[in-house]
């Protein structure tokens, strides 16, 4: 059996319990807001920071994990005797993390060039539990089997096949962050407009726009039938909206007769550029060819 760590960051959305029951190390993401930096996950609850956000004076700012971070943690993580470390950072196309991950790679052989350890990369290609999920499940594979070719073959799998679909419910965040053009928010704001976006294979475009909650409910939905696939394996996504929340995964489990695999409430990192209100799908579809090991 090897011996393997499984790291990721907090934007996964993966909670601070989860991670320490399946012995994750997740790094956090740093939070600027005003002249106060926050730790992720550590130091709010994400109750917490929907409140912190909508409070705001101007929307926060968060920072990306360092080459350093991942260096000082790649060095404690071979010291401790670990064969094989696995990296699962956030979308590389939505922050320079992943990239922060291979430098610190390159810098670890260059300092340590006998290490016999493996450090694999994954490009985690997408937000929120879109990559959460993935790695709760692959830590929970290296715990049970401590088989690297196993955890790894999953991981290429999953993320070969991922799409995610959410809707948000206020356009300012996406704004801000350039995630939505600013002529296109303005124009949304004034006529009500709800952007369905579709995230796959890294990339972020808009699918589709509808005039209202109860239908971008209606449309993600009828989007996953579509394109999910035989195994029909699917998660949810939310946020600060319980109530609208429940009547989506009612409706989710109703169309595609199968309960989530997983149903998790956005974080920090997520809210600042979605908004803290989101409903979201997640679904295994047709495999795509494309590097996801690094």
């Amino acid at each position: 059996m090897q011996k393997i760590k499984i790291v990721s960051d907090t934007a996964s959305d993966i909670t601070i319990k989860e991670a320490e029951s399946l012995d994750i190390l997740l790094l956090p993401f740093k939070v600027l807001m005003g002249d106060k930096e926050y730790k992720e996950g550590y130091d709010f609850s994400k109750e917490d920071f929907y409140k912190m956000l909508t409070e705001a004076e101007s929307i926060p700012t968060h920072s990306q994990v360092t080459p350093f971070e991942y260096l000082e943690t790649i060095i404690n993580l071979y010291n401790e005797g670990y064969e094989h470390i696995v990296i699962v950072p956030i979308n590389q196309n939505g922050s320079s993390t992943f990239q922060s991950a291979l430098t610190a790679r390159m810098q670890f052989m260059g300092e340590y060039p006998d290490a016999k350890v493996g450090i694999h990369i994954i490009n985690g290609l997408t937000y929120t539990n879109g990559y959460g999920y993935p790695v709760k499940h692959a830590a929970e594979l290296a715990s049970k089997n401590g088989d690297i070719d196993e955890v790894l073959k999953f991981f290429e799998d999953w993320f070969s096949r991922f799409e995610l679909y959410f809707t948000t419910f206020e356009l300012k965040y996406a704004k801000h962050s350039g995630r939505i053009g600013k002529a296109a928010a303005i124009a949304g704001e004034l006529l009500g407009i709800k952007p369905i976006i579709c995230l796959t294979a890294g990339e972020s475009v808009t699918a589709q726009k509808v005039r209202s909650i109860p239908k971008a409910m209606e449309n993600l939905i009828e989007i996953a039938k579509e394109r999910i696939g035989s195994d029909g394996v699917y998660t949810l996504v939310t946020g600060d909206n319980e109530k609208e929340f429940k009547e989506f995964k009612k409706l989710a489990k109703a169309e595609l007769k199968k309960n989530p695999i997983d149903c998790t409430n956005i974080g920090a990192c997520i809210s600042i550029n979605a908004g803290p209100q989101v409903l979201g799908i997640g679904f295994l579809g047709e495999k795509r060819e494309m590097q996801v090991i690094y």
